[in-house]
């Protein structure tokens, strides 16, 4: 499953690091050009220092005493340089009995290069050409480059410990940044968890622009489908309430007929019997469905009492203690109104045939697990397997059994599910109804 919030993480997680890399790296790189560049200006002034400290109006070449300082004096003190004039070549005493390599160049051009000198360190060389009292000169100076690059990789050891600081900080800002701007659809998953428990009607319209439109989507959506149900719900108990007094009238019609011996008295019984079943089926939908509105959920803990209470007063004919248990807290996902229809037919066609006792059980499993059972007279086990092919009309098998079982089998079949008719330890039927589908 896609995470908005990691995808968003990660890409931003990635950009910073890949920008603060490269950031550390052109700033190593700056540095080190930078400390290129200061030695060689220092050396470069050197040289301009060096030229004027130099007199070629003699036979040899001469440097007059006390112009260079005494850091070009002193031994392997890092500091050199080499001055070339035809095949004259003046050292600095600081080589000792080093030399630097050193080539005549022409006037007006500068040479800078790195390389290894006295007691193997690095040297950074400056070289330029130049005229001087009418001659060609060559300056070679060179300075020690080692001392610069480690304060350089100090640098960068620290600058790159306030990179990793600044980093994780920046990673803590966009990841504070990002879930903060992601709080708003972690609210509305929220609700729309609460939607599908049915502890909600709709979800709240104060989310942000970019999902606004959708939420005003499921709203509406939500509450269409609850207009179409309930309006669906209303029409089918209105008509079968319409259809009673009609079917009254057919009944008392029948009955004449029958008591003169008409020769339609049969067919006319037989039509109104199955008029009259699917009337009850209708009225029976609509009494246990009452004014539960679309989307709830089905809490097995607080539906089985209430469908008890309201089996008691329906068959007060006959005292029936009627058990059901269920796990508490458990939720299934499925439409209330669909599994109140369910159990309730198997309850009712229960209590119908039961002598005292009805039992039902709610499974705590995370398939929806029901079994309904009662002490009457059951059913032959051949009739119980027929009654499970597919295709098998209940209706018009089991005078009784039928039209609940019909209703039963029909939700079972929407829900892609299983039913089973066996015998009972009570004596009676046993129903056991699994449906595929999640429990919270």
């Amino acid at each position: 499953m896609i995470s908005l919030e990691r995808r968003l993480g990660w890409g931003l997680a990635l950009s910073i690091i890949v920008s603060m890399s490269l950031l550390a790296l052109a700033t190593a790189t700056a540095l080190r050009h930078l400390g290129r560049d200061l030695v060689a200006s220092r050396l470069a002034h050197d040289g301009e220092t060096l030229l004027a400290a130099l007199d070629l109006s003699g036979a040899e070449l001469q440097l007059i005493p006390d112009r260079m300082g005494t850091i070009y004096d002193r031994p392997l003190s890092g500091h050199y340089f080499v001055v070339l004039q035809g095949d004259t070549r003046l050292r600095s005493r600081s080589l000792w009995d080093e030399d630097l390599p050193a080539t005549p160049l022409p006037v007006g051009t500068t040479a800078l290069q790195l390389t290894n000198g006295p007691s193997n360190v690095t040297l950074l060389v400056w070289s330029g050409g130049f005229r001087k009292q009418g001659q060609g000169v060559t300056l070679v100076l060179a300075e020690e480059f080692d001392l610069v690059e480690e304060r350089l990789r100090q640098f960068g050891f620290a600058f790159a410990a306030l990179s990793v600081v600044v980093l994780v900080v920046l990673l803590l800002a966009q990841r504070f940044t990002v879930r903060r701007s992601l709080a708003p659809l972690a609210q509305t998953r929220a609700e729309l968890v609460r939607l599908e428990r049915g502890e909600a009607g709709q979800l709240s319209e104060a989310v942000p622009v970019e999902i606004a439109s959708l939420v005003r989507e499921v709203n509406r959506l939500v509450t269409t489908n609850a207009e179409r149900l309930a309006r669906s719900r209303n029409a089918l108990g209105n008509l079968a309430h319409a259809l009673k007094h009609p079917l009254a009238l057919l009944s008392h019609i029948e009955r004449r007929l029958a008591h003169e011996g008409h020769p339609l008295h049969g067919e006319l019984a037989e039509g109104l019997a199955r008029l009259t079943h699917l009337v009850e089926g209708e009225l029976k939908r609509a009494r246990f469905a009452g004014d539960s509105g679309a989307g709830r959920r089905f809490v097995p803990a607080e539906e089985l009492p209430v469908l008890a209470q309201l089996m008691t007063r329906i068959h007060h004919q006959h005292p029936l203690t009627i058990d059901c248990m269920a796990p508490p807290g458990r939720l299934f996902a499925f439409d209330r109104d669909d599994l109140l229809e369910l159990i309730g037919n198997l309850l009712d066609n229960a209590c119908k045939w039961a002598r005292t006792t009805v039992r039902c059980r709610v499974a705590d499993s995370d398939t929806f697990q029901l079994t309904v059972e009662d002490d009457g007279p059951g059913l032959p086990p051949e009739r119980a397997q027929a009654l499970q092919q597919r295709g098998a009309r209940l209706d018009e098998s089991i005078p009784g059994h039928g039209l609940g079982l019909a209703i039963v089998k029909d939700l079972v079949r929407l829900y892609g599910g299983e039913l089973r008719l066996e015998h009972s330890p009570l004596g009676g039927l046993r129903v056991e109804v699994v449906l595929p589908g999640s429990g919270h």
